[in-house]
């Protein structure tokens, strides 16, 4: 569109079915508001809508040197066959092992702003 905002439902209209990985990258992207009986609303739901297998995304602000190195390490990781969800994760146990040598609370920072929605099945 012609503002330079992406809204979830403009995502939703997409159709990404068979996509393997949706990465936000970029602070907060995990982040909506919640309302009954549909769980949490955001840019994540239109993804998911639109067909995404999997979407990775932040629930705070990520720093800008971290985040390539997390996400080339996933990228890695998939493209050697790893499932998404499984790379993202193994990615944030490595994370927290190398970084805890210096300040776990860092560590826990840096690799837990990442999630992903996972609805991979194979």
């Amino acid at each position: 569109n012609s503002d330079n905002v992406l809204f979830a439902g403009e995502v939703a209209e997409l159709d990404l079915a068979g996509t393997e990985l949706e990465t936000l990258a970029a602070c907060d992207t995990g982040l909506g508001i919640s309302v009954a009986g549909e769980g949490g609303l955001g840019l994540q739901r239109g993804f998911q809508i639109a067909g995404a297998r999997n979407i990775l995304m932040t629930l705070w602000a990520v720093e800008d040197q971290s985040l390539p190195e997390f996400l080339g390490r996933c990228y890695t990781k998939i493209r050697a066959g790893e499932r998404a969800s499984s790379a993202v994760w193994s990615t944030q146990a490595e994370g927290l092992r190398e970084g805890a040598e210096k300040s776990l609370a860092t560590a826990v920072w840096r690799a837990g702003a990442f999630t992903v929605l996972a609805q991979d099945a194979r």
